[in-house]
């Protein structure tokens, strides 16, 4: 987030790159951020209630491990939006060039 602002201007400049793939990722990480704060707290929690041997404890644990896999799905997620920026071959609307096109670019060199 600290180099998101930047980046978006230098990227805007570059043929290929619409406004639509770079709010995609822009929303991604505002989320993502948003939840790793959450697990943050959780997580202190869940160390605060296993120091004070709580009852609860082995609960805050394993909500704790679960939500971790939640925002380890959402942190892929932003990573991929972040990628797809300037890399179409993973877009999902991605159309690979034909093979029939690609051996008459050969046979004319």
């Amino acid at each position: 987030m600290t180099s998101g602002e930047g980046a978006e201007e230098f990227l805007e400049n570059i043929s290929g790159v619409t406004e639509n793939y770079i709010e995609e990722h822009e929303e991604s990480a505002e989320l993502f951020s948003v939840l790793t704060y959450v697990l943050g707290v959780m997580s202190m929690i869940g160390m605060w209630a296993n120091y004070k041997q709580k009852s609860f404890s082995n609960v805050v644990s394993m909500a704790v491990l679960v939500f971790a896999l939640v925002v380890i799905y959402f942190g892929r997620e932003t990573g991929t939006t972040g990628g797809e920026i300037r890399h179409t071959e993973i877009r999902s609307d991605f159309k690979a060039p034909s093979t029939k096109n690609n051996a008459k670019a050969e046979e004319e060199l």
